[in-house]
């Protein structure tokens, strides 16, 4: 799978789409995004971040249960595999992965003395990560970066 990129001009009109077929269709009129339950939880006026803020969309209708279409707010060169932060919206994903359970894990072997936590929206997305942490992690800090309005 190749890299490249997708110039999103600012006022013009995209799709975002949850349709695996669109995986490798992706371009300045349609992309897609892997939270699956995107269109549910959206609504007309939201905003949708990508790559860390540096593009944003603005909903402005659920075109069917697959897919939204948006303006361009913020353009920019999109890549692959880029973030997407939905801060207006109660998403419903766990706080922790399966890779980021790892990772703590293995930074627990590593002796860390801290964690710097994004995509933190409620208090129990910490107390997801200190039960992982355990007794042998009770000592690491835990710095949140607060992903909601």
């Amino acid at each position: 799978e190749g890299y490249s990129e997708v110039q999103l001009k600012t006022g013009q009109d995209i799709v975002v789409s949850t349709k695996k077929e669109h995986y490798g269709e992706c371009g300045s009129d349609i992309i897609y995004v892997d939270y699956q339950n995107i269109v549910n939880i959206m609504e007309v006026g939201q905003l949708i971040y990508i790559d860390d803020g540096l593009m944003s969309l603005e909903v402005k209708a659920k075109k069917d249960e697959h897919s939204l279409l948006c303006k361009v707010v913020n353009g920019g060169a999109l890549g692959s595999h880029k973030g997407v932060n939905l801060p207006e919206s109660s998403v419903d994903l766990p706080a922790l992965s399966e890779r980021d359970i790892s990772d703590i894990k293995f930074g627990l072997e590593q002796k860390i003395d801290m964690i710097f936590a994004s995509f933190i929206r409620k208090a129990s997305d910490v107390d997801s990560i200190k039960k992982t942490l355990g007794e042998a992690g009770k000592h690491i800090k835990i710095i949140s970066k607060i992903e909601n309005k």
